[in-house]
C-alpha cells in the first residue's frame, strides 16, 4: 500500500514538472498554446474574444474610458503587438500610428488583420477643416453598423483559422453565434426605421455614416470624422437650418467625447439631446454592469427609435 501511494504521488509530481516545462519558453517566460491576439480597440476585442473563445487570449490596446481618437501607443503596447500571433486593427487610417510601426516591427510571423477589408466603403467628404482626418480617403467608422460588423467578424474568423486550423470548427460555431446576434440587431434597426416618421438624425460627430447608409437614414454631423474637427460658422448655420427645416427634436451626443458644443447648439435651437454611442469603447460604469459592444449597439437602436419620432 505504501509503495502504491509513493508511485501515485511520483506520477503526480512528474506530470506537474512536465506541464511546467511544456508551458515555459527558453527564456523562462510562461507561454501558452492559445493564440495571442492583440486588438487596437474595443469592438475588435469583443468580436475576437467571442469568436476565439477558449482558444485565444485577447487584449485591447486602448483602456476602458479612453476615446480612441485621442490615444497614442506606448512602448509596452508596441511590445504587446510584436509578441502576438495576430494583431487585429480597423484600418482605413483609424490607427494612424500603425503603418510605420508594422513595417518596422521584428515579428515576421505576426498576422495583421484589417477588419474593414472587403467592406463597401464610404468616401470621406473633407471640408475646409485641416483637422478632419484629411489623410483618410474613406470613413473608417465601419463598426457602427451591424451589417458591416458581420464582415469584420468574418475577417477575424479567417485569420484565426489561418493560424489555428485545428480549432476551425469551434471558431466557426462561435462566428455563427455572433452573426446570428448581429442579424437580430440588424432586424431591430430595419423595423425601427421602417416605422419611423422621419429619416434624419443630427449627431455630434460624423461616426454613423455606415449605419445611416445601411438603413437609409440621413446623418448630419456637427463635427467631422474626428470628434476634434471643429465646425465653421457656415457648418453651424447649415446644421441650424437643417434642424429647423426637418423639425428635428434631438441632437445625438456621445459619451467618451465632450458634449459641450452639441449641448450648446441644442439649447440655442430649443431641442433636446440623447446619448448615442459610437461603440468605440466602454466607460468604467458600463464595464462594471456587463455592457458589451453588441448590447450597446442594441441600446443605440432604442435611442434611434426615439430620435426618429
Amino acid at each position: 500500500m505504501q509503495l502504491f501511494k509513493f508511485f501515485k504521488w511520483f506520477l503526480v509530481f512528474t506530470l506537474g514538472i512536465s506541464l511546467l516545462v511544456g508551458c515555459s519558453s527558453k527564456d523562462g517566460k510562461v507561454t501558452t498554446n492559445k493564440l495571442q491576439v492583440v486588438t487596437s480597440f474595443y469592438p475588435l476585442y469583443e468580436l475576437s474574444a467571442r469568436i476565439g473563445g477558449e482558444y485565444v487570449d485577447v487584449t485591447s490596446l486602448i483602456p476602458t474610458g479612453v476615446e480612441p481618437h485621442d490615444w497614442t501607443p506606448k512602448s509596452k503596447d508596441m511590445m504587446a503587438i510584436t509578441n502576438a500571433d495576430i494583431f487585429v486593427m480597423n484600418g482605413l487610417g483609424f490607427e494612424s500610428w500603425a503603418d510605420d510601426f508594422l513595417n518596422d516591427q521584428s515579428n515576421r510571423e505576426l498576422l495583421v488583420v484589417e477588419a474593414s477589408k472587403g467592406i463597401n466603403l464610404i468616401e470621406a467628404a473633407h471640408g475646409d477643416d485641416e483637422h478632419d482626418h484629411a489623410q483618410e480617403a474613406f470613413d473608417p467608422h465601419v463598426w457602427t453598423s451591424p451589417i458591416q460588423a458581420i464582415e469584420m467578424a468574418n475577417n477575424i474568423y479567417r485569420a484565426f483559422v489561418k493560424k489555428d486550423s485545428a480549432n476551425q470548427s469551434t471558431y466557426k460555431s462561435n462566428l455563427n453565434d455572433v452573426i446570428n446576434e448581429l442579424n437580430q440587431i440588424r432586424e431591430e434597426y430595419a423595423t425601427i426605421v421602417s416605422q419611423a416618421s422621419r429619416k434624419e438624425i443630427v449627431v455630434s460627430h460624423e461616426a454613423f455614416g455606415y449605419l445611416a447608409r445601411d438603413f437609409s437614414i440621413k446623418q448630419t454631423a456637427i463635427m467631422g470624422l474626428s470628434p476634434e474637427a471643429e465646425p465653421t460658422a457656415k457648418d453651424l448655420k447649415h446644421i441650424s437650418d437643417f434642424v429647423k427645416q426637418n423639425n428635428v427634436r434631438y441632437i445625438l451626443v456621445e459619451e467618451l467625447s465632450s458634449p459641450k458644443l452639441a449641448e450648446t447648439l441644442a439649447n440655442d435651437l430649443g431641442v433636446m439631446t440623447l446619448t448615442f454611442n459610437p461603440l468605440e469603447g466602454l466607460t468604467e460604469q458600463q464595464q462594471k454592469v456587463g455592457e458589451t459592444y453588441l448590447s450597446l449597439m442594441r441600446g443605440n437602436a432604442r435611442v434611434l427609435e426615439k430620435a426618429l419620432q
